[in-house]
């Protein structure tokens, strides 16, 4: 049997008598990085804190490294259940020093011992030359360092990020969370992030649970949320596309059997351009990304979908394109 760092098991959360997580199932691997996604008011940080044991009112159990911290007979504090925080407002002691903020967690170590902690993980996190610096000295992505040092400090079995680059400007935000991915990869650390960023949860999280109205609707690889999604809702919040019912696409898949009372999921990609196509399709719309066109495309029959085409063809609003439909990346939700 596999041991889990983490399990987390009907989990349900209500505030004010609203439902603010349902039933909610996952669990970890040591050394796994997963994220929470979803829209805002979903429940992302609320399932962080009862995870960290910061709302008392929650049902269910949890248990961590084979030890259960929450469940209906106990609740274990959350300074005892060797959890490791860092929130997305860097919460440092601004009277301290980088050095004395991350001492702070592991004062009750020997003198020695704290030391020899404290330039391994001012190494880690590359901040040996800022040790002496106060926090409003140091940027934004230097500060977040920081309380990822202090909250590595206590060797944590699992460490929670509420959206920790979030007030940093695009190309630090992407820079950083790849350092704190490397970072905790190299020290086998089990890591939950909390994030409203697709793409930085595609790139930062082995798995990603994406919650709606307070039930994780899929636990998955980011492939497998993107080509294989098990509801509409995460068809249409993961990437882009269009829902079609399956009897429009009838015209163009005589040979296909997507049925009548299906709806059908097609991404950007599945829509290939082909000069040679005897498939014909009306540029409506065309965004330029650099790379690529999006391009928003009517079919004869006003079926609408969207295609990503290579930004040396250059065609016009109201163009009639050759297309070719990928058959087997289509998804089908039967009705």
């Amino acid at each position: 049997m596999t041991n889990k760092t983490l399990q987390v098991e009907n989990i349900s959360l209500t505030l004010n008598k609203n439902v603010v997580l349902r039933d909610v199932n996952f669990s970890m691997e040591k050394g796994e990085i997963a994220c929470l996604l979803g829209p805002s008011g979903c429940g992302k940080t609320s399932l962080l804190r009862v995870i960290a044991g910061l709302e008392s009112r929650s049902q269910g159990m949890i248990s961590l490294d084979g030890n259960q911290i929450q469940n209906q007979a106990h609740f274990i504090a959350p300074e005892k259940r060797n959890i490791g925080m860092v929130f997305q407002d860097y919460a440092l002691f601004p009277h301290f020093d980088v050095e004395d903020n991350i001492l702070f967690s592991i004062e009750h170590l020997k003198k020695e011992k704290k030391h020899q902690k404290l330039n391994e993980l001012l190494a880690l996190v590359q901040l040996e030359k800022f040790r002496k610096c106060y926090p409003h000295q140091l940027s934004g992505g230097q500060q977040q360092r920081v309380a990822l040092a202090r909250a590595l400090a206590q060797e944590p079995a699992i460490l929670l990020l509420d959206e920790p680059f979030s007030n940093l400007d695009t190309e630090l935000r992407y820079q950083l969370s790849e350092d704190v991915r490397s970072i905790l990869k190299s020290l086998n650390m089990t890591a939950i992030l909390v994030t409203h960023d697709q793409n930085e949860a595609f790139s930062f999280a082995d798995k990603i649970g994406v919650i709606n109205n307070g039930v994780i609707e899929q636990f998955a690889t980011s492939y497998d949320l993107y080509h294989s999604p098990k509801s509409l809702f995460i068809a249409q919040f993961i990437g882009e596309g269009v829902i079609v019912k399956g009897d429009l696409l009838k015209p163009f898949l005589p040979d296909h059997n997507k049925t009548l009372l299906s709806l059908v999921l097609i991404r950007p990609d599945d829509i290939t351009h082909n000069d040679d196509s005897a498939l014909k399709a009306k540029i409506i719309k065309k965004t330029f990304r650099g790379s690529h066109f999006l391009y928003l495309l009517e079919f004869e029959n006003k079926m609408q979908v969207l295609s990503l085409v290579q930004s040396h063809h250059d065609h016009h609003i109201g163009d009639l394109i050759g297309v070719k439909i990928e058959i087997d990346h289509l998804i089908e939700f039967t009705l």
